[in-house]
C-alpha cells in the first residue's frame, strides 16, 4: 500500500467516524426531545389540578372577607388566624 493510499484511507475512516458520531448524537436528541414533551404532558394535570385548588381557595377566601366586612366575629377570627400564619386575605374585585 502506497503512502497516497494509505492517506485516503485514513481521511476515508475518519469521515466515516465523523458521519457515524453525527447520527448518534442525533439519535440522542431525538429521544431526549421525545422524553421532555412526555415531561411536559405530565405535568399538563397538576398544573390544572393546582389552578382549581387555587380558584377554590380564592372564592372562599373572598367569602370570608366578604363576611368579615358584613360584621361576621367567626370570620373576622378566620382571618386574623390566617394573617398570623401568614396569609393575607383580601377581597377581590369581580
Amino acid at each position: 500500500m502506497t503512502t497516497r493510499q494509505a492517506g485516503g484511507a485514513a481521511l476515508v475512516l475518519v469521515v466515516v467516524s465523523l458521519f457515524l458520531m453525527a447520527v448518534f448524537r442525533t439519535v440522542e436528541l431525538v429521544e431526549e426531545r421525545q422524553s421532555l414533551y412526555g415531561l411536559h404532558d405530565l405535568q399538563d394535570n397538576p398544573l390544572r389540578q393546582a389552578a382549581t385548588v387555587r380558584g377554590r381557595f380564592d372564592a372562599l377566601a373572598n367569602g370570608v372577607v366578604t363576611l368579615s366586612a358584613g360584621g361576621d366575629e367567626g370570620a373576622r377570627l378566620v382571618i386574623e388566624a390566617m394573617r398570623r400564619q401568614g396569609v393575607v386575605l383580601t377581597a377581590k374585585k369581580p
